[in-house]
């Protein structure tokens, strides 16, 4: 890019009230950091010595239009920041969750500018790892990896979007209102996992090396995007340049089709989209795998469509290892490369064992299901492996893997609705045997000293069990809400197991018998708890009972839900109560529109859009915006569309898999 690049921010961290819309590039284009911080990032261990005193420039080389200010605040602590009040009421002295270098808080008086945020996102990684700030980005430990995994399945799901952007594009900007729309999961996730992706390429020592000479070069000065690659490349000896060119300038990402033949893994990549169209695009690609075990891995640049690794020097050892029932090869080694892969019949197979005998680590197991998740989405994978490969996870424990375990089940759930009705019960009962163990092993009461990972766990499970249909559940939730009704500080219902009780005690709610309706309404009324109000709110339109669902959303008329409430009730909607929400909608965009900011509605069209699954449907939700459209909620409405259409090509293709009813009763009847 010939000029600096915008840095794109937190949807936290909005421009001040203060400034008109004719400074908001500069505004946007400026990082604010704190003395505090920059200090202790130059100064960590992880750097050079001597390079903090460039957080020190002599008064000469100051600017004369030095970057816009904010008004003055009164002394906060380092990691004070504005946006984010204590619980006191001030500001909070803690790090936000997601309140990074790169992120832009307004929280001290030292101004550093760096217009490439890639280059901001490298600071960040630099000095989280040497302890020097709360990490954007960890090399290890298991808190890491779950930051890694939720960033980048953020990421990959919106850059797998034929509409996506590449981190860098000159996006086209008709109204002030689009410029909240662009800052995305591109924006901060892909950037995040692509610097990633290139420090593991590097090695952690050399990149951090490297990006302190980046840091002291451009001290106190603007830096092009193509700067750090220079500077890396220089101290890296590395390609970087054309590596990174590949991952920043195109859109999307590819996956990678594996396929083991003799002693070479034959590799390709394609490009990959949500919808499973192709594409042209092809990525210079850090390509990582392991055979049988982490200590011994292969490493290959893949410059080309396609290309083998030679696994010679390892393959006499795999061959030990399969006829010991230990073989398995795993490419992308703990998810740090962006990208997806499809394994052949036999490595899909082995990993499914490794799987079961526990051999993977975390982030592989996350990836190894989102990645089949994604691929039977777009038609390149079927619903009936995926099914198999959820069944692998029936004896995992970790809260991290299991969460990413529950969304791909209700997902499933959800699909086969439409795509299986006949079927779609045994699907639910399936799924449920996946999730009971862990269920029953945390229960409905939390232990002494037990492990926060299973505080988190426990709410999830029983979620998912409650809208999986699971009649045991259910009724222990409508027990416990009864009881929860007339003693509020009972123990039988702490906060964190209170919505799955709430929407057990919604399955019955009906017209003639509301009173378990009246008693969620009654506890939203008279509780003072912003959380507990938005708890109860999340759960009154999952009902089967359409005027129940109405009486619902109409409360977003009133004064009694705030708007930025709004999207609680929206997001419990279910999917049998989609037509019911779709005529509502249409029926009252008007009011809509008047309450509600451009922005806001779109939630209201992502949250009930993308509840259907046809083309039809999809053509009659455009019809309908086609005059309606606003700047503000453009992209929304594309991003909602597009899920509908891939959705409704999702359901022909597993209409058309002939072995998934007799796959599914086979798992079922399992021990």
């Amino acid at each position: 890019m010939a000029g600096p690049v915008w840095i794109r921010p937190s949807s936290r961290h909005r421009r001040p009230n203060h400034l008109p819309l004719a400074q908001i590039e500069r505004h946007r284009a400026s990082i604010w950091l704190s003395r505090p911080q920059i200090e202790g990032a130059l100064s960590s261990p992880g750097l050079p010595r001597g390079i903090a005193a460039a957080a020190r420039p002599p008064p000469a080389r100051r600017r004369s239009a030095a970057p816009l200010r904010p008004p003055r605040q009164p002394a906060r602590p380092p990691w004070s920041c504005p946006s984010r009040p204590s619980a006191r009421g001030g500001p909070s002295s803690s790090p936000p969750a997601g309140c990074s270098l790169r992120r832009g808080c307004c929280c001290g008086r030292l101004p550093v500018r760096l217009s490439s945020s890639l280059g901001c996102a490298a600071l960040c990684f630099c000095s989280a790892s040497a302890g020097a700030a709360p990490p954007l980005l960890c090399s290890s430990g298991a808190g890491a990896a779950r930051v890694q995994a939720v960033r980048l399945c953020s990421a990959v799901l919106l850059c797998s979007a034929a509409f996506g952007d590449p981190i860098w594009a000159q996006v086209e900007i008709h109204h002030a209102s689009e410029v909240d729309e662009i800052f995305d999961a591109i924006s901060y996730d892909k950037g995040a996992s692509v610097i990633r992706m290139l420090q593991n390429y590097l090695g952690a020592e050399r990149f951090q090396k490297a990006l302190a000479s980046y840091i002291q070069k451009f001290a106190y000065s603007n830096a092009k995007t193509e700067d750090l690659w220079a500077v890396l490349e220089e101290k890296s000896g590395e390609p970087i340049k054309n590596l990174m060119t590949t991952w920043t300038k195109q859109q999307g990402y590819p996956v990678v089709n594996a396929k083991l033949n003799g002693n070479y893994l034959e590799l390709e990549q394609a490009q990959f989209f949500s919808d499973g169209s192709p594409g042209p695009g092809m990525w210079i690609l850090p390509v990582t795998a392991g055979c049988g075990s982490y200590d011994t891995q292969k490493k290959l640049l893949l410059k080309g469509k396609s290309d083998r690794l030679d696994i010679r020097d390892i393959a006499a050892w795999c061959g030990n290892q399969e006829k010991r029932g230990n073989f398995w090869i795993k490419l992308n080694i703990n998810q740090t490369g962006f990208y997806r892969v499809q394994y052949d019949e036999k490595l899909a197979t082995a990993l499914q064992t490794a799987l079961q005998s526990k051999k993977l680590s975390l982030m592989d197991k996350i990836g190894i299901v989102e990645d089949s998740h994604a691929l039977s989405m777009a038609c390149k994978q079927t619903l009936t492996s995926l099914l198999r490969l959820l069944y692998a996870y029936r004896e995992e424990a970790d809260y991290s893997v299991l969460s990413h375990i529950n969304t791909v089940s209700l997902s499933v759930a959800k699909i086969s609705v439409d795509a299986t009705p006949g079927l779609v019960g045994d699907i639910k009962q399936l799924l449920v045997k996946l999730l009971l163990s862990p269920s029953i092993k945390l229960g409905w009461d939390p232990k002494n000293n037990e492990n926060h990972l299973d505080a988190l766990l426990r709410p999830v499970l029983l979620v998912a069990l409650v809208k999986l249909g699971h009649d045991k559940t259910i009724n222990e939730g409508v027990r416990r809400f009864g009881i929860f009704v007339h003693d509020r500080n009972t123990s039988l219902l702490p906060p964190d197991t209170r919505k799955a009780a709430y929407l057990a005690a919604m399955q019955n709610v009906t017209t003639s018998y509301r009173s378990a309706y009246n008693d969620l309404l009654k506890v939203y009324r008279e509780s003072d708890e912003a959380e507990e109000k938005g708890r109860v709110l999340s759960t009154l339109c999952h009902c089967k009972d359409k005027n129940i669902v109405l009486e619902s959303l109409n409360l977003l008329f009133t004064d009694e839900v705030r708007s930025q409430d709004a999207y609680y009730v929206l997001q419990g909607l279910d999917v049998e109560m989609r037509e019911t929400a779709w005529l509502w909608l249409k029926g009252n965009w008007d009011r809509i529109t008047k309450k509600y900011g451009g922005t806001q509605q779109g939630g209201f069209i992502r949250y009930v859009l993308t509840l259907f699954a046809s083309n039809e449907k999809a053509a009659e939700f455009s019809r309908f915006f086609a005059t309606r459209k606003k700047p503000e909620f453009e992209r929304t409405l594309k991003q909602s569309l597009e899920n509908v259409r891939v959705n409704a090509r999702w359901i022909q293709g597993i209409r058309s898999e002939p072995r998934l009813a007799q796959t599914v009763q086979e798992l079922l009847h399992r021990p």
